[in-house]
């Protein structure tokens, strides 16, 4: 790789990868490859590599852009996910069901709604990653429809699919918009004015079971191979305790590790499906364009003339220019062994002999 290029010092955005696709709004002849150091800031000098791209190298650029950019994305999410469950569990102990300690001098009341208020949190940045995880899905396959590689269905695979059919990671879903609004179905429960304890659980007669897109969704929902569906087995919970006289509750703490494990591993069965073949593409991108796979990250580097129209781009372009970053191989196997780390530690040590590859 030729460093002694035309060093760029303008100001570069650098966007996330999965947006490379904006780039064929721009002529080509715009584009050019450069070479940067990682994790700096927005605004530096980069080092001009190659000049006259022409389009279908730049297609392949994008195109594997947007798969890297896909795990880039996720690792974004598991970030906001992590923080909503560190910021739950540093005020609630959900080790056990029933027995939340009110800290000490804290108001009861307060203590309580913030509990609820941070168990709604996990569960919209819950359902927020794995959405994305459907979505990153959804595009690399779209992209990779036309390469010469098998997806294999791997351990993590065949366990997200188990735990797809566990109760509380369907109703999950089912709580989605009353997460979203801090109004839904979380409750403490048993306090205790004693010894100043609590529980934390979801209550089924708060609509849940009524609601008519959770029943459609519970109909249709089967949980086991016997044909059983979410909605026969709410419908023999909740007879079963008002049998014994009790408010049909489940418990958040159950539901809690449940949740948590199952988006542990749709990130782990991710990674098993795609990080193969995108570090194969990545390799080959690299090798086609004749790059060295060094510690620079490379980019895209696209420059729009000084002047231009403010309103025909996009509002997050900077000044003239925006870089497009590229891991090399190396970099990207560091990305996804870090994720692979912090989804198994989050379901616990016994999976952590068997990493994603």
């Amino acid at each position: 790789m030729d460093h002694s290029s035309e060093i760029i010092t303008s100001p570069v955005y650098v966007a996330p990868s999965w947006r490379w696709n904006e780039v064929p709004q721009f002529s080509f002849s715009n584009c050019s490859l450069v070479s940067y150091m990682p994790n700096t800031d927005c605004r530096f000098p980069v080092t001009k590599i190659r000049d006259s791209l022409d389009s279908s190298t730049i297609e392949c650029l994008i195109s594997l852009g947007r798969m890297q950019g896909s795990f880039e994305r996720i690792a974004a999410c598991w970030s906001d996910y992590a923080t909503a469950c560190k910021d739950l569990l540093m005020r609630c102990d959900l080790s056990r069901a029933e027995a939340i300690k009110v800290r000490y001098n804290a108001n009861c009341t307060d203590y309580m709604r913030d509990c609820v208020y941070y168990a709604h949190g996990f569960i919209s940045k819950a359902l927020r990653f794995s959405a994305v995880v459907k979505e990153c899905t959804t595009s690399i396959s779209r992209l990779s429809s036309t390469l010469a590689n098998e997806v294999h269905s791997s351990d993590w695979v065949k366990l997200k699919e188990i735990l797809e059919a566990e109760p509380f990671v369907v109703l999950l879903s089912a709580i989605r918009n009353a997460s979203e609004h801090n109004d839904g179905y979380i409750s403490p429960v048993n306090y205790s004015s004693q010894d100043q304890t609590f529980g934390l659980a979801i209550n089924l007669e708060s609509g849940i079971v009524s609601d008519r897109n959770n029943i459609s969704l519970f109909r249709r929902t089967s949980i086991n191979q016997d044909g059983r569906t979410m909605l026969d087995w709410l419908d023999s919970f909740c007879q079963e305790r008002y049998q014994q006289g009790d408010t049909p509750l489940l418990s958040f703490a159950s539901f809690y590790q449940i949740v948590s494990d199952y988006i542990a591993v749709e990130g782990l069965a991710f990674l098993d499906t795609f990080c193969a073949l995108c570090r194969e593409q990545t390799t080959e991108a690299f090798n086609l364009l004749d790059l060295i796979d060094d510690n620079h990250s490379i980019g895209l580097y696209v420059d729009i003339p000084k002047g231009a129209n403010a309103n025909a781009r996009p509002l997050n372009w900077y000044m003239s220019d925006r870089l497009y970053p590229l891991m090399n191989a190396s970099q990207f196997d560091e990305l996804c062994d870090a994720l692979a780390d912090l989804f198994c530690d989050s379901i616990g040590a016994q999976t952590k002999s068997v990493k994603p590859q």
